[in-house]
């Protein structure tokens, strides 16, 4: 497999995810949110996001000051490992506000499909990285 190839698999994806999205919405009947809403469900969501965010960025600056960065792929503190799990979950904190916290609760369907495109991606860099390169 190329690297031609391996993107080309990328950019489907992408824009199946963006399909995806669009069916759903309608699907589900849901209302456009007003451009400028922001990213936050709730007060508490923009806290949690918060500090995540902020683990995210010391937790970059470690990796990129330290020796740590030569740590190898699978490592538990891998940044290939952490950095990926600390968006899934950041993503599937917002899904779950906005199934809890919103009047329209199926739009966390969107989200946690979001999620789980971003985790066939990652599996697919992964094995991509493992037998191809």
């Amino acid at each position: 497999m190329t690297v031609i190839t391996f993107f080309l698999i990328l950019v489907l994806l992408v824009v199946f995810q963006f399909i995806i999205k669009r069916v759903l919405a309608k699907k589900f009947e849901l209302k456009k949110l007003p451009s400028g809403t922001g990213r936050f469900v709730n007060n508490q969501h923009q806290k949690i996001d918060l500090g995540l965010s902020i683990l995210f960025l010391i937790l970059f600056l470690l990796f990129t000051m330290t020796d740590l960065v030569q740590a190898n792929m699978f490592d538990v503190a891998s940044p290939y490992i952490i950095f990926p799990v600390l968006f899934i979950i950041m993503e599937l904190i917002r899904a779950w506000f906005q199934w809890n916290k919103t009047d329209q609760p199926k739009r966390a369907y969107i989200t946690l499909m979001n999620v789980s495109i971003i985790v066939v991606l990652i599996i697919f860099y992964y094995l991509y990285v493992i037998f191809y390169i």
